[in-house]
């Protein structure tokens, strides 16, 4: 049996027996169990206490309730838990005492016994942070974390980036007390070089040795030794040993070196290794790689990881630039995967993260993008156990090159970049990362940002760089310093330009190599075949298309979008479906239900037979309410207008002799004020008809989508944009509702402007003044019942919002000149007023969107990246 099929059925039976136990539990979290905190800790001469559990909610000092940690709030706001912990007093004196963090969202202050340690400025990246000695008391002692949110501008960047997945709150992963001998190490991070033939490799080690109280591990306790700086000779070394038998395949020479107390030293040690083991997906081969620090002879410490010896590189072909694993060209079948679960966000229990691995293997594929966080350490184990190459990212997706060299900013992202580099080095299955997916390419702010946090990440690893660009910037792109350049084609859009966005893409990128993501979104229970762009079909022939496209074009290899469905910052209205807030682009659903297009990507990976799609009939004609409404008006309004004599007349002078109809309300011989709100009915439903077409028209366009996430800062308004506009009926309704609700705005506006005149106009008046004045927009209406087919034709797309922008300047200027007859003023006076009025309301409403949304800066980001 060969060894990739026996690690899934090893997985597999992992899986069923842990899920055959717990299977009432397996959708809930499952705290870790003593294996997996092996897993992540790694050291049997540390104490490790696991603070997962009930923690008390503490408000203005008093307990308020409990809150189990890990979880993850959707709820924004700041929160303060406290839990008690007792440590013997023999335990506490002989160690160093730590809180390991294996993800926060949020800022969080550390407080001890009422003592702040610390602030960590939050990520999904595992931290460590160090408890002072004098904080902790024999008995009981209180942690207490003061969980807050990450400053307004980077909240901001997080939630507007295209597509942006939703925000976990809180302490999102496990937490540990972790007590250390009084001379430790950590930051272990490892590089290996691989000899001629991979016949032998040379492992460098770089370890910190750190010393606390280093006078208790001499048996110093006097008070006169502890006034000095304490100082202890210890030994260190690197031993490398092979997992399959136990047995030590390399081990370096010993350091001696002097740790001083609360100092620390960096050291390196070299390993080398005749024909090692080398590790790849087919064959996993681990060693265990362990740094044992002894004073006086006797085992102090010992820090040990798994390791997986191989080399990555970027190579060029005669077929371009290629990804090689320990020397062996390697095509990357990869895909994007989110850490998320159902009910409890990105707090994963380890069951789940193991049967999202055993899908992965059964997948086939070789490489996963995890572009959402850092993946949880126990995850990243199993890529490295089961073979999964992987490729982390530093999160800084969508962000306008106007706000990257903010401070806040940069800050947040140099923060995330150092506590990578230490994950990166500690997981042999990380081959790559990327440093941004989205941003301007070509300016000075990409280029400058680009370029500090790869010298961040090249000055600690040899990892390979990766950034993900979007098809409107490849003409701009700049490869210097990548080592992969990724190109975004998994949306609509660009689906019938991909062939041409692939050829523009291999003329710019020549030192790096090219892959390409792929995939699309689909209405979960559309089965009407691939000729439905949202059919569970169409997801599949999608794949295929960039699978076969990738091979064609000789690329390095393609992602897909995404693994699993997860939930999103903003509602999209880019597919049907129950809930607006989960993107359905995944190959499973989020309970982790496959769909064809899993079945799919399987068989072209594995060389297997296709899965049968049927295309069956497609019909994107205009839907039979915007003509059904439309004739309804026409017909609605020549009735009134045959019916009427007066109306007719009225009508006709509204539209041709438009000073004496408004001199004619001046004068009380006017309509009756049903005629004129039926009228103004038509007229208001027609221009909601209009809006309906289009709206129902742009639902599925993604530009169309973020330009409103970015203009309309608010969910509540875009879940109820995407409402209607998979409701046709129920759009024209509400369109034409709001259409009315603004005509019977102006006319208050004017009634209210009346009481600063002589003469007595009433609000009859002034609704009839509104009214007739948006006679132009009747010009909408035979637009709105052939709008819909309209847009499919690119050449009237721009016309159609210039004749809606016309018709409606048109009639705020006939409704300032009526009022301006019909209440005696001089027009001049009339214009102004009412322009200003305009002017001084639209400015505030643009500068308060400009200062809370950042809105210039996302608005320049929308013209440049996504409609350019």
């Amino acid at each position: 049996m060969p060894s990739r099929f026996r690690l899934i059925t090893a997985l597999l039976v992992t899986i069923s027996c842990a899920t055959s136990i717990h299977a009432d539990e397996f959708h809930k979290y499952q705290p870790l169990g003593a294996q997996q905190v092996s897993a992540i800790t790694s050291s049997e001469t540390r104490t490790v206490i696991d603070l997962s559990g009930a923690w008390d909610i503490v408000d203005d000092g008093e307990v308020s309730g409990t809150m189990d940690l890990p979880s993850s709030r959707s709820d924004a706001g700041a929160f303060t838990i406290r839990r008690t912990v007792t440590i013997k007093k023999n335990t506490l004196t002989s160690r160093a005492w730590h809180i390991l963090f294996l993800g926060v969202s949020d800022e969080v202050d550390l407080l001890v016994n009422g003592s702040h340690v610390m602030r960590y400025p939050g990520g999904s990246a595992s931290f460590m942070a160090r408890i002072p000695d004098q904080l902790l008391s024999p008995g009981s002692n209180t942690i207490e974390l003061a969980v807050s949110e990450k400053g307004d501008l980077a909240s901001l960047v997080s939630i507007f980036a295209p597509g942006a997945p939703s925000i976990h709150r809180g302490v999102v992963r496990e937490l540990f007390l972790v007590g250390t001998p009084q001379v430790w190490t950590s930051d272990v991070s490892t590089t290996t070089v691989m000899g001629q033939g991979n016949r032998s490799a040379s492992v460098i080690v770089s370890a910190t040795i750190n010393g606390n109280n280093v006078d208790r591990l001499a048996g110093r306790t006097t008070a006169d030794e502890a006034m000095r700086q304490g100082q202890v000779a210890v030994s260190t070394e690197a031993v490398l040993i092979r997992k399959s038998d136990g047995a030590i395949a390399a081990r370096s020479g010993v350091r001696n070196v002097s740790i001083e107390r609360s100092r620390s030293e960096r050291l390196k040690f070299d390993l080398s290794i005749l024909n090692p083991d080398l590790w790849s997906p087919k064959n996993p081969n681990l060693y265990t790689l362990e740094v044992r620090t002894s004073y006086a002879g006797a085992l102090v410490d010992v820090s040990s990881m798994a390791l997986g010896l191989r080399s990555v590189r970027i190579e060029t072909t005669e077929n371009g630039r290629k990804f090689f694993l320990n020397d062996s060209l390697m095509y990357l079948h990869g895909i994007d995967y989110a850490e998320e679960y159902p009910e409890s966000g990105s707090t994963l229990s380890y069951l789940q993260m193991e049967h999202d691995v055993a899908l992965l293997k059964t997948l086939g594929v070789n490489i996963v993008r995890f572009s959402h966080q850092v993946p949880h350490p126990y995850l990243l184990h199993l890529c490295d156990r089961y073979g999964i190459m992987a490729m982390t990212e530093l999160g800084v997706r969508g962000i306008p090159k106007d706000l990257l060299h903010i401070e806040e900013i940069t800050a947040l992202i140099q923060n995330r970049a150092k506590l990578l580099t230490g994950v990166v080095g500690s997981h042999s299955s990380i081959v790559a990362c990327g440093l941004s997916d989205g941003l301007e390419e070509g300016t000075d702010a990409t280029n400058t940002y680009h370029k500090t946090a790869a010298a961040t990440l090249r000055a600690h690893s040899s990892i390979l760089l990766y950034k993900v660009v979007s098809p409107t910037m490849i003409a701009t792109t700049s490869e210097g310093g990548f080592d992969m350049i990724v190109v975004r084609l998994d949306d609509r859009r660009t689906a019938d330009k991909m062939q041409e966005i692939i050829n523009d893409a291999k003329r710019v990128v020549r030192t790096a190599a090219l892959l390409i993501t792929c995939g699309s979104l689909v209405s979960p229970g559309n089965t009407n075949g691939f000729s439905d762009p949202l059919s569970n079909e169409s997801q599949a022939v999608a794949i295929r298309n960039g699978f076969d496209k990738a091979r064609q074009n000789n690329l390095a290899g393609m992602i897909v979008e995404t693994f699993n469905d997860h939930s999103l910052a903003f509602p999209t209205m880019l597919v049907d479906h129950s809930d607006p807030y989960v993107r359905t682009s995944g190959l499973v659903d989020v309970w982790r239900q496959p769909r064809v297009a899993y079945q799919m990507y399987k068989s072209l990976i594995n060389a297997e037979k296709e899965p049968l799609l049927q295309a069956r009939d497609f019909d994107d004609a205009t839907p039979l309410v915007f003509i059904t409404t439309g004739l309804m008006l026409a017909l609605i309004l020549t009735f009134i207008i045959n019916r009427s004599r007066r109306f007719r007349e009225y009508f006709l002078r509204a539209i041709v002799r438009p000073y004496n109809f408004y001199a004619d309300i001046r004068d009380q011989r006017i309509l009756s004020l049903l005629q004129t709100m039926l009228f103004g009915l038509v007229i208001a439903t027609g221009v909601g008809l209009v809006f309906a077409a289009m709206m129902h028209y742009l639902r599925t366009d993604s530009t169309i989508e973020y330009l409103f996430h970015i203009t309309l800062p608010s969910t509540s308004l875009n879940e109820l944009v995407r409402y209607v506009a998979w409701q046709p009926a129920l759009a024209v309704l509400i369109f034409g509702a709001l259409v009315f609700s603004k005509l019977i705005v102006a006319a208050v506006l004017l009634r209210i402007g009346a009481i600063f005149i002589k003469g007595r106009i009433l609000f009859r008046d002034t609704f009839t003044i509104v009214v007739w004045s948006a006679v132009p927009l009747l010009a909408l209406l035979p637009i709105g019942i052939a709008l819909y087919q309209i847009l499919s034709t690119d050449a009237m797309t721009l016309w159609i919002p210039l004749v809606i922008a016309a018709a409606s300047m048109w009639t705020i200027f006939r409704m300032l000149r009526a009022t301006a007859i019909v209440f005696d003023v001089r027009p001049i006076k009339v214009y102004f007023v009412g322009f200003s009025a305009l002017l001084i309301i639209g400015s505030i409403i643009v500068t308060f969107w400009a200062i809370q949304a950042e809105g210039f800066a996302f608005l320049q980001y929308y013209h440049s990246v996504i409609q350019a």
